[in-house]
C-alpha cells in the first residue's frame, strides 16, 4: 500500500509497529537540551496525532501562502494556473488545494489522497466554507490514478513524491494523466537534504539523520516518551525499514534522493523544463541582489556542487515537465 503522503496521524499510525523503546545517551542528551522548556521545544508546530481533520486543514490551510513563496523562488509564476484544470497529487487533508483554488484564476482543481488519511467529503465540506466551489476530491494512489489519460492541463504536487512507495510509478501517472503540452510542477526533498529526516514533529534540528540511524533515533525517542518530562510531547515513532532507496528509515518516506529522481523521470517522456535543488538558506534567496545573496549562491551554485556537498545543504527538489504535443 502507497505510503500517507503527511506527518503521523492517529487513523494511520496504527498500522505500523512502533520502533522498540530503547535508551540511548545521546538521543536522550539532545532531548533535554532541546526540550528544557517544553513550551518552546525545537520542533515544528504540526498537528499531534489527536488533531481533528478541520485542525489539520487550516493548518494546511495557513501555511499554503509558503507553497506560492517557494514557487516564485523556483521561478514558476502562478499565472501557469490560469485557465487551467488542475491535479494535486497528494493533498493531505486538503487545504492547500482549497487555498491554491481560492488564490489562482484556475478553472478548477481536484486534489486525492489515499484512503487511511483523507476523507474528501470533509474536504468538499471545508471548501464550501471558504466559498471555493471549483474543487473538487476523491480517494485514490500515485501509482494507480482513476483517471483517463490526458485529463488535466496542470498537475502540482507538494511534498509527496518523498512519501509513496514507487516514485518511478507515480511520475509515470503523473505524465499519463497530462493533456498534451500540460505541466508538471512537483516539489519534494532529498533524504539526503539537512532538512529531509521528518523528525520535525519531535525535533526540528538539521541533519539528524547524518548523527544517529533511524532506528536508533526512533529507539531513543520512544523510550523518552515513557519518562514524565517528555509523557505526551510527541507521537511515537514506528519501526525502521529498508526500502529501495535507504536500508534504514522511518516507513513513512522512501529515502528517494535527486539521483534518485533524476532517474525516476528519465523513465518517462517528460520533457525537462526544471529539474534543480534550491538552498536551505531560503530566506537569503528572497533578498535582492546583494552582494551576500551574490555570493551565497555563488558557493551554492559553483563550489558545492564540486565538493559534493550541494544536496545536502538544499532544501527542495524542483521538478517542472512539459508533456509533449
Amino acid at each position: 500500500m502507497p505510503i500517507a503522503p503527511r506527518t503521523v496521524f492517529e487513523d494511520w499510525i496504527k498500522n505500523f509497529e512502533p520502533e522498540p523503546a530503547r535508551e540511548h545517551w545521546l538521543v536522550t542528551a539532545i532531548m533535554k537540551w532541546a526540550y528544557k522548556d517544553a513550551s518552546k521545544a525545537k520542533r515544528l508546530g504540526y498537528p499531534r496525532a489527536h488533531s481533528t481533520p478541520d485542525q489539520f486543514r487550516d493548518y494546511e490551510f495557513n501555511a499554503a501562502y509558503l507553497y506560492f513563496i517557494n514557487l516564485k523562488i523556483s521561478g514558476v509564476d502562478l499565472s501557469v494556473f490560469d485557465g487551467k484544470e488542475v491535479l494535486d497529487v497528494g493533498c493531505g487533508r486538503g487545504g492547500k488545494t482549497i487555498y491554491i483554488a481560492q488564490n489562482t484564476k484556475l478553472k478548477s482543481i481536484h486534489g486525492f489522497d489515499v484512503p487511511a488519511v483523507f476523507k474528501p467529503e470533509d474536504a468538499e465540506r471545508y471548501a464550501k466554507a471558504k466559498g471555493v466551489s471549483n474543487c473538487t476530491f476523491s480517494l485514490g494512489y500515485g501509482e494507480d490514478m482513476k483517471f483517463a489519460d490526458n485529463s488535466f492541463d496542470l498537475v502540482v504536487s507538494d511534498d509527496v513524491i518523498e512519501h509513496v512507495d514507487d516514485p518511478e510509478r507515480v511520475f509515470q501517472e503523473v505524465y499519463r494523466v497530462l493533456r498534451p503540452a500540460g505541466l508538471a510542477i512537483m516539489k519534494f526533498p532529498s533524504y539526503k537534504m539537512v532538512t529531509g529526516h521528518h523528525y520535525d514533529g519531535v525535533l526540528n534540528l538539521p541533519g539528524l539523520q547524518y548523527l544517529l540511524p533511524y532506528s536508533t533515533w526512533a529507539a531513543g525517542l520512544n523510550y523518552l516518551l515513557s519518562r514524565p518530562e517528555f509523557a505526551g510531547q510527541y507521537d511515537a515513532l514506528p519501526r525502521a525499514v529498508s526500502t529501495k532507496y535507504h536500508p534504514n528509515i522511518t516507513p513513512i518516506l522512501n529515502g528517494i534522493d535527486f539521483k534518485g529522481a533524476k532517474q525516476a523521470i528519465a523513465k518517462t517522456d517528460f520533457e525537462v523544463i526544471q529539474l534543480s535543488m534550491f538552498p536551505y538558506f531560503i530566506n537569503l534567496a528572497r533578498h535582492s541582489e546583494t552582494l551576500l545573496r551574490k555570493s551565497a549562491l555563488f558557493v551554492y551554485n559553483k563550489v558545492l556542487p564540486v565538493l559534493g556537498l550541494q544536496e545536502l545543504v538544499s532544501t527542495q527538489i524542483v521538478f517542472v515537465g512539459r508533456k509533449p504535443n
